[in-house]
C-alpha cells in the first residue's frame, strides 16, 4: 500500500574451472535489463545485490557486474546468494533498503520523490530544489486527510550519524490505523530533504515488525555527503 505526499490510496554444483573465471549475472526480466543502461542513476531501480563465494573466499557484487576470479584449482566449490537488500543512492543520501520492496520515483523540474513501497511499510524520501519547509508539507498532509483523522507529535529519530527532528502524523482513516513519520535531513546546500516512514498498525495500534527491521536497516546504512 502507497501512502503519497499527494493524495493517498487504501491501496551450488562442483565444476571444472578455468584459471581464470568470468560469471556473468544475466537476468532475462526487461526491467531489470533495463537497469543496466545506466549506472548510478538515482532515477532507475537500484540493482540486486550478491554474495558469491568460491572455495570459501566472499565476493560482493552488485548485479549486473563482471567477477573475474583467479583460481589453480581444477574443481571448485561455487554459491552464489542473493542478498536482501538494494541499496539507493540519491548522490548526496545513499541507504539500503529491503529488496522486497517495490521502487517508484516521480520527479518533476526541482522536485524528486523516491517511494520505497514494502508490505506494511512505505518509505518516502524527497529532494527538492528550493528552501520550502517540510513542515509545509505535513500541513498539507493533515488537510488532505481532515484534521478530524489525525493526531500530530514532535519526533526525533537517529539515522546514521545524524539525530533527525520531525513529526508523526496518527491517522484513523476507514478503520485504518496508520502512522506516518516525517523526519527533514539538513546538509549545506539550499535543496529541502526529508525521508518519511509510513507504517500500516495492528488494530490495537502497534507498529509493524516491518517498521524496526526497516529503520533499522536505513540507521545502520544511511551516508549524507556534505559540501
Amino acid at each position: 500500500m502507497v501512502l503519497n505526499c499527494w493524495g493517498f490510496f487504501i491501496f551450488e554444483k562442483n565444476r571444472t574451472m578455468k584459471k581464470t573465471v568470468i560469471l556473468f549475472f544475466i537476468f532475462v526480466s526487461i526491467q531489470s535489463l533495463y537497469s543496466q543502461e545506466k549506472n548510478n542513476s538515482p532515477f532507475l531501480e537500484p540493482k540486486n545485490q550478491f554474495k558469491v563465494e568460491v572455495d570459501s573466499k566472499e565476493y560482493f557484487y552488485s548485479e549486473g557486474d563482471e567477477l573475474e576470479i583467479n583460481h589453480s584449482a581444477t574443481k571448485s566449490k561455487l554459491k552464489i546468494e542473493l542478498l536482501g537488500f538494494k541499496k539507493f543512492d540519491s548522490g548526496t543520501v545513499s541507504f539500503h533498503y529491503p529488496s522486497n520492496f517495490a521502487f517508484e520515483v516521480d520527479k518533476d523540474f526541482g522536485y524528486n520523490n523516491w517511494t520505497f513501497d514494502g508490505n506494511n511499510v512505505v518509505i518516502l524520501y524527497f529532494e527538492i530544489d528550493n528552501d520550502m519547509k517540510m513542515q509545509e508539507y505535513i500541513d498539507l498532509m493533515v488537510e488532505q486527510f481532515g484534521k478530524k483523522n489525525c493526531k500530530t507529535e514532535k519526533k526525533q529519530i537517529q539515522l546514521g550519524n545524524k539525530t533527525l527532528s520531525g513529526t508523526r502524523i496518527n491517522i484513523t482513516l476507514v478503520g485504518q490505523l496508520l502512522s506516518l513519520e516525517f523526519f527533514e535531513i539538513p546538509l549545506n546546500d539550499y535543496k529541502t530533504r526529508f525521508i518519511a516512514f509510513q507504517d500500516s498498525k495492528d488494530e490495537e495500534g502497534n507498529n509493524s515488525k516491518e517498521l524496526a527491521d526497516t529503520i533499522k536497516m536505513v540507521h545502520e546504512t544511511i551516508t549524507f555527503l556534505e559540501n
